[in-house]
């Protein structure tokens, strides 16, 4: 009987969406007005009667932005560019001015993860002098210029920054 109601097949029927919605709306001491479910793409499955869908209520704020400039209003640390990068060397969200070419960010596993001990690493074809490398942290600096890189499971966080911390991680030279 369950494999009935979704055969693909049967297009008669009550549709599915709008008792999800018409349940939605019923409920009791929310003071739901208008609702609709959408897909992840934006389209929309089902909207009750009035409700209107701009494209920016369905995508919402970008949330990686959103944490870029959370760590770029960091004080402190004088950072100026920062970016979410996967492993593989692809976007999430970078400020502006941010760049650092793919086979740069590949690297960056040999030296958070022991196999490469060089006290140097080289980012955008300049050479940066390895100042700390502890538990998938990495702070590499240059003059006055420094990065501090750290790893998750999925993407690195990657701060650039135009002066050395006075209060923070790299006042110890």
């Amino acid at each position: 009987m369950l494999g009935m109601l979704f055969h693909p097949g049967i297009t008669q029927g009550p549709n599915v969406w709008k008792l999800w919605v018409d349940y939605i709306l019923k409920q009791s001491g929310l003071g739901i007005r208008k609702a609709a479910l959408v897909h992840h793409d934006g389209s929309v499955c089902f909207a009750s009667k009035g409700f209107a869908l701009v494209p920016s209520d369905v995508q919402g704020p970008n949330v990686w932005k959103l944490w870029v400039d959370y760590i770029l209003k960091q004080s402190g640390l004088g950072i100026r560019k920062a970016a979410l990068v996967h492993h593989d060397g692809s976007v999430c969200f970078a400020s502006k001015g941010f760049a650092l070419v793919p086979s740069d960010v590949q690297k960056l596993d040999a030296y958070l993860e022991g196999t490469n001990n060089s006290e140097r690493i080289t980012l955008n074809g300049y050479s940066y002098i390895i100042k700390d490398i502890f538990r998938m942290h990495l702070v590499a600096f240059s003059g006055s210029k420094y990065y501090i890189i750290a790893k998750s499971k999925s993407m690195y966080v990657i701060a650039v920054c135009d002066h050395r911390s006075q209060g923070g991680i790299l006042v110890n030279d």
